[in-house]
């Protein structure tokens, strides 16, 4: 059995289908890291989602045949992958893709997965393919509340559909994502210069810049407790070592600082 790739609107309307219920959205900084994370999506969907097809002839095969078609197809055009054995109905599956500065297939995979009634499930490589500091992970929140589950590939984590994006399964999007963590590689306001005085909760002073400290993550998971009532400020206080007005001071001064925008 042979992989087919179908370019948008080119599947034969005298075919039986299965209804397609697996969406991958790849991007990268270059094909190979494209064909790397499509390779992990594809991986993924043969033994969390149902697609057990895509090992045939092989899943090497399959994914050179999946990474050209994205390749030579512009960002938020779609590509339709089939399994190229004709006995109906014959399984497809959805592959959504952008460049290193586009957001086409973003979008368009958003529009598509939200508004339909269609149960889907999204995989994607990274929380960051879905999570930024301008929206946070406002888009997982939305698809998993319009029946999408959402597959972390990489990290083998499953939002599904229905959970809200708080407690434990917030505390773990942010320890997975780098892009609700405070980046200092950069000269933007979020690299935090420090204007003296003692160093906020979690960060200590480098070269004229707050950077975090080894404890950060902990600091980070112990305010978000706090935030959604799993703890008081006592408490937290009295685990991080600090004083209580210290944990009112990030909670209330410097959220973005501790992912809890």
């Amino acid at each position: 059995m042979l992989l087919w790739v179908l370019y948008p609107n080119t599947m034969a309307q005298d075919k039986d289908y299965k209804t397609i219920t697996t969406i991958i959205y790849v991007s990268g900084d270059s094909p190979a890291e494209r064909k790397d994370d499509l390779r992990t999506c594809l991986k993924h969907a043969t033994h969390h989602t149902g697609e057990t097809w895509l090992t045939e002839p092989s899943l090497t095969k399959n994914t050179d045949n999946a990474t050209e078609a994205i390749e030579n197809e512009t960002p938020g055009n779609s590509v339709t992958i089939e399994e190229g054995d004709w006995h109906p109905p014959i399984n497809q599956l959805l592959i959504c893709h952008d460049k290193t500065t586009t957001k086409n297939g973003l979008d368009g995979m958003m529009q598509g997965a939200t508004k339909s009634n269609q149960p889907y499930s999204l995989i994607v490589v990274h929380p960051d393919e879905l999570i930024d500091r301008a929206n946070g992970a406002e888009r997982i929140q939305e698809l998993v509340d319009c029946a999408v589950d959402v597959h972390l590939a990489e990290a083998g984590m499953v939002v599904t559909s229905g959970t809200a994006i708080k407690g434990a399964t917030k505390r773990a999007l942010t320890t997975l994502s780098d892009a609700l963590h405070p980046s200092h590689d950069h000269d933007t306001d979020a690299t935090y210069a420090w204007s003296g005085g003692r160093p906020p909760l979690g960060f200590e002073v480098d070269g004229g810049r707050l950077v975090e400290t080894d404890e950060y993550d902990r600091i980070c998971t112990v305010l978000q407790q706090v935030r959604d009532s799993e703890t008081s400020k006592r408490r937290a206080a009295k685990r991080l070592g600090c004083s209580r007005g210290t944990i009112i001071n990030a909670l209330e001064d410097r959220p973005s600082m501790y992912g809890l925008v």
